[in-house]
């Protein structure tokens, strides 16, 4: 899915800059 996508690209991105992503999609699936 789409969002899985964004979720692994943030894990990815994360790891190289900062974590504002990961913890972004990290709030979307805690409120879902």
């Amino acid at each position: 899915s789409a969002v899985g996508q964004l979720s692994h690209k943030a894990m990815a991105a994360g790891s190289e800059q900062r974590g504002d992503i990961v913890s972004f999609i990290s709030h979307l699936f805690s409120s879902t």
